[in-house]
């Protein structure tokens, strides 16, 4: 069972005023609910100064340390696929502008690596990717999709 929670909005929530999308994926040993500590970065303070929308999707830890892939053998262990599929029923209950320019994937560790991976195996669902400390080699994974158009912004300190 999936969940999603927190939903994060900025104060000024109207469906007239649609926001930009992003997902938060957490690191291994994490959870949902990292992202509202005050050590991650006081996220409420920011998704309200840049008028952002966010999820922090969870499994209930019913798959453990899932790196936010999608395995070929165990069809239950969907993370990659479950994040696009999500989509648009969110834009359906948020005021989000819908589509690929509007939409960014971000994560900590695990999730920075999720972040980079989703954004390489769907650049027709998100349009930029932000990792922190994520462990994959940026430049490596751009190389292999030339041609193709997104932001992929990667932090390997502090």
């Amino acid at each position: 069972m999936w969940l999603f929670c927190p939903i994060l909005t900025h104060k000024t929530l109207h469906r007239a005023n649609a926001s930009l999308f992003l997902y938060l994926l957490h690191c291994a040993g994490c959870n949902h609910m990292t992202w509202l500590q005050p050590g991650i970065g006081n996220m409420n303070t920011l998704i309200d100064s840049v008028h952002f929308i966010a999820v922090a999707p969870s499994d209930n830890g019913l798959y453990g340390y899932g790196w936010w892939l999608d395995s070929p053998k165990l069809p239950n262990y969907a993370h990659s696929r479950f994040l696009v599929r999500a989509k648009p029923k969110i834009d359906s209950l948020y005021a989000t502008l819908p589509g690929r320019l509007s939409t960014g994937v971000a994560g900590w560790s695990m999730g920075g690596f999720g972040a980079l991976h989703n954004i390489i195996q769907h650049p027709d669902v998100y349009a930029s990717a932000f990792s922190i400390k994520g462990g994959v080699d940026p430049n490596a994974a751009a190389q292999s999709h030339l041609g193709q158009r997104f932001w992929i912004i990667h932090c390997s300190g502090q």
